[in-house]
């Protein structure tokens, strides 16, 4: 077991993907590559969730010192010089002690369980340009009036995302909380997920919220008032709110999204001075928004509520919005204003990871075709303005109106 492909989430996260399915992490993919994985609605405690197929033999390639290639997100990170996941829990567990496991990769006790990783199926608000149908149950009735619905193939399992709802299922993540230090909400949009809050007040109930950090990834349109006094119950409270770019251009992007609203509620988050709740900016750099970054890192900087740079994702897929098709003086012109952005923040949170994203956005498709996604499509750049004139329809919308630096490109 090596430092640099060990990973402390398979030994001591519950995690679930959006129809409820054990994975490893939010950014490991083979959850999606093997339907044979359990749900967890058929789990009957914990430790079953952290025995999948894929956990076992994750756990196993670490043993041996190697790569899993499920793990490819990661490794594309750290390869491009940033700062992966696995980097990051490794550092907020690095005082764990990973579980034992059996010869088959087993692990032997649910006593580990620290972090709960959990994604609230595809129930969302928002039709995300980037998103998909997985992640957001909207795109489904979008992708029906472009007529694309029929051309996927896909699993009813993954169609209805509304494991939460089953009984069982919330009962097997309550009895992990014992030992959980962190949680992690993902949607769809948590916020909108009633029993998200369940799990939160059983921590009360157990008095564990005093001692227990929860994180979510939201993109702030909503923002019930009963969960903010629960909040202030907990030892800290991150909230990443997802952003693309400034005012009418990330409603663009975000469809559905209203930018007054998520600002109001980042002034009423702000305005509860609250020292054990924090706010930080999550954005994707792909692009759609690749022209907009500079102008977000500038923004978020002047904020008093935001504490560090925006933690950047980059986008892998949809294949056509991937920011090395960009053409090369565009790239060039990106860079600089990124990198002009970032001037004199070198110390910031987050620094590297966005020199990492422009070293990547530099790079050939091809230097990266051993991972996820690589494999791009001749008319991938036309397939980008197909997609976009084709939503813009739908919407009634104009890029040009929205993204000028970006309609430029237009071939």
């Amino acid at each position: 077991m090596t430092d640099d492909v060990f990973c402390i989430l398979p030994y001591n996260s519950l995690s679930l993907d959006g129809p409820g399915r054990p994975r490893l992490c939010c950014n490991n993919h083979g959850h999606w590559e093997d339907y044979s994985q359990p749900f967890v609605t058929e789990c009957s405690n914990p430790l079953d969730v952290l025995n999948s197929k894929l956990h076992k033999e994750v756990r196993l390639a670490i043993a041996n010192g190697e790569r899993h290639p499920t793990c490819s997100k990661c490794w594309k990170i750290e390869d491009s010089g940033g700062t992966s996941f696995r980097q990051i829990w490794n550092d907020v567990y690095k005082n764990s002690v990973p579980g034992s496991i059996s010869e088959d990769g087993t692990l032997l006790s649910d006593a580990s369980i620290q972090y709960l990783d959990i994604t609230f199926g595809n129930k969302c608000n928002l039709v995300c340009r980037m998103c998909n149908w997985m992640n957001s149950h909207l795109w489904m009735h979008d992708l029906n009036k472009l007529d694309r619905w029929k051309t996927i193939n896909a699993d009813p399992r993954s169609v209805r995302q509304l494991w939460f709802e089953d009984h069982n299922a919330i009962e097997v993540i309550k009895h992990s909380l014992k030992h959980v230090t962190h949680m992690n909400f993902l949607g769809g949009e948590p916020l909108i997920v009633k029993q998200h809050m369940e799990i939160l007040q059983e921590c009360v109930n157990q008095n564990l919220s005093d001692k227990q950090q929860i994180s979510y990834n939201t993109n702030l349109t909503t923002l019930p008032q009963e969960l903010l006094a629960m909040w202030q119950s907990f030892a800290h409270v991150n909230i990443n709110v997802s952003i693309e770019a400034i005012g009418d251009a990330n409603d663009y992007i975000r469809q559905n999204s209203d930018w007054n609203v998520i600002y109001s509620n980042l002034i009423r988050i702000a305005a509860l001075d609250a020292p054990n709740i924090k706010l930080e900016l999550h954005t994707t750099f792909g692009l759609y928004n690749c022209y907009n970054v500079a102008d977000l890192i500038t923004w978020t900087v002047q904020q008093p509520y935001f504490s560090s740079l925006p933690f950047v994702n980059l986008v892998y897929h949809p294949t056509y919005q991937d920011v090395r098709l960009l053409p090369t003086h565009a790239k060039q012109e990106i860079r600089k204003d990124v990198e002009s952005a970032l001037s004199g923040l070198e110390h910031c949170q987050n620094y590297n990871s966005w020199i990492g994203a422009l070293n990547y956005m530099d790079s050939a498709a091809q230097e990266g075709a051993e991972y996820e996604f690589d494999n791009w499509p001749d008319n991938s750049w036309d397939q980008f303005w197909y997609d976009v004139d084709q939503i813009d329809k739908l919407k009634n919308r104009k890029i040009d109106d929205y993204l000028p630096k970006l309609a430029k490109l237009r071939p």
